[in-house]
């Protein structure tokens, strides 16, 4: 039955990222997952829970996905650069529709419980995560310094969405570039051997 609950989750992840949430009926998921509604109702008490494990899911796998890219890259800097080198790949795919995060609290607004949590630790486990990754060269404003590349990060990600930019992230780059200290570049501190992963939300 495990099976069953990836597939409604499948489904209703590509659903909600090409066409948002509340466009998205329980009745179509269940016809393009091929479930019965029995089934859908047992593994998820509401089309709520539903958008809750869409976006763990997303979670996990950008998460993955981020740490797999950057842990390729040799050098604290071009570790940095990186991230921003993930994004471009990510904002130029033909699937792209904005941020699911922060659609989600779009569409259902700051009293939407455990639809805001869930993309609320989100970002908090991506900020985590830049903050470990800066923290190999610029350990003093590591702290900071990922609260701005969060920032850049996410306008970056709205700019490709509104305005269909395709070079957001490059610019945002850009920019980042300049904020870090050139005295911590000039160091050229050894990175450590294992690059941290992204911290997991909590369930």
């Amino acid at each position: 039955m495990l099976h069953k609950r990836q597939d409604i989750i499948e489904t209703a992840l590509r659903l909600f990222e090409l066409h948002g949430y509340r466009a998205v009926g329980i009745d179509r998921i269940i016809a393009e997952s091929g479930v019965a509604k029995m089934t859908m109702y047992k593994h998820f008490r509401s089309k709520d829970d539903l958008v809750v494990e869409v976006l763990r899911e997303r979670d996990r796998r950008t998460r993955e996905s981020l740490a797999a890219f950057v842990t390729r890259s040799k050098g604290a800097r071009n570790r940095v650069q990186a991230i921003f080198q993930w994004l471009d790949r990510r904002l130029k795919c033909a699937e792209f529709n904005g941020c699911m995060f922060v659609n989600a609290v779009s569409e259902y607004g700051q009293d939407s419980g455990e639809i805001l949590r869930a993309a609320s630790e989100h970002k908090s486990s991506m900020q985590a995560y830049f903050t470990a990754i800066l923290s190999e060269s610029v350990s003093t404003e590591a702290e900071p310094l990922s609260r701005q590349l969060m920032m850049l990060i996410d306008g970056a990600t709205v700019a490709t969405q509104v305005s269909g930019r395709s070079d957001s992230a490059m610019a945002a780059w850009e920019i980042f570039s300049k904020l870090l200290p050139k005295s911590d570049e000039a160091a050229g501190k050894v990175a450590p051997r294992r690059v941290p992963k992204p911290a997991a939300a909590r369930a």
